[in-house]
């Protein structure tokens, strides 16, 4: 569970997002007007089933080992979302939820959080006061899980809509391939003067002779250029020396939807330039940044 994120999206983007720890409860306030985005930072796609609790106007959602792997009865909560639930309930059928649990399916989809059970009154956001429920990603694809509140698929779509499997898409075929497990490659990458941009989502191996080729001399890499996303992007010494040469450093501007690791890095501090914060790292032990990311905090490894 170490590995999951819960993401805050308003209409238009990532406005907060939270890591779980291991063993440590998360508690969040309820905010309107976003959806609420569970993401396995290893696979880059959502958990594929959750339990879900009501306790009072608070929404608990449920985690084990095996990412929902348990039952209704599990009652030890991983993620709490305070005030979920908003105001009490007026006429039957309305809902005061304040969003949508989603996530990513393997399809390359997003989409919601339903019942298992199929039945729309075991939906998230109408669930009774102590309820609890297993949950599943499926019914109606919500674009880029973005908010959109709509009624139709929170409380009404599961009766018409069935539980997407690993395998399944949103029309019952064959599943289309997960763009994230792309290998990005040299025809990918643009180069200008000294700044590289990625045209394509998916794993970008900076290992590879071919990218290092066609990277070497660009001292900056731009991940948030053409709305792509970067997964599995490992950076050490022996890598920067072969990308910019010794004594020199690296740039990567990212954002929250890029997942970088970082191998022995050493935190130095801060450091703001042209208005952007810079988290820099020293990979060679000298004390002196070797590499400078904007956007997000990478996993040292």
């Amino acid at each position: 569970m170490k590995n999951i994120q819960i993401k805050l999206k308003d209409s238009e983007k990532v406005v907060e997002t939270f890591d779980l720890v291991d063993g440590e409860l998360l508690i969040l306030d309820a905010q309107r007007g976003v959806n609420y985005e569970l993401l396995n930072t290893l696979s880059g796609l959502a958990p594929q089933n959750i339990i879900t609790k009501r306790i009072d106007q608070d929404l608990l959602i449920i985690l084990d080992e095996g990412e929902g792997g348990g039952s209704p009865d599990e009652i030890v909560p991983d993620v709490v979302i305070k005030g979920y639930y908003g105001e009490m309930q007026g006429e039957a059928g309305n809902t005061d939820a304040t969003g949508v649990l989603v996530g990513l399916h393997q399809n390359g989809k997003y989409y919601a959080y339903i019942p298992e059970s199929s039945d729309p009154t075991n939906a998230v956001s109408v669930l009774e006061d102590n309820m609890a429920e297993p949950q599943a990603i499926g019914g109606q694809e919500i674009e880029n899980g973005t908010f959109t509140f709509s009624p139709w698929y929170v409380l009404f779509g599961a009766t018409a809509l069935y539980i997407l499997t690993a395998d399944d898409d949103s029309s019952g075929a064959t599943a289309e391939p997960n763009p994230m497990d792309y290998s990005i490659g040299g025809d990918d990458i643009v180069i200008s003067d000294n700044k590289a941009t990625i045209t394509e989502s998916g794993k970008l191996d900076l290992s590879s002779e071919n990218i290092q080729t066609k990277l070497h001399g660009a001292d900056i890499l731009d991940l948030t250029q053409n709305n792509v996303s970067v997964k599995d992007l490992i950076i050490d010494n022996a890598i920067i020396d072969k990308l910019v040469g010794k004594d020199e450093g690296l740039v990567i501007n990212a954002d929250d939807n890029d997942i970088v690791k970082v191998k022995g890095g050493v935190f130095l501090g801060d450091v703001e330039m042209e208005g952007i914060t810079y988290h820099q790292y020293d990979l060679n032990g000298d004390k002196i940044e070797d590499l400078l990311i904007s956007g997000i905090t990478p996993e040292i490894i």
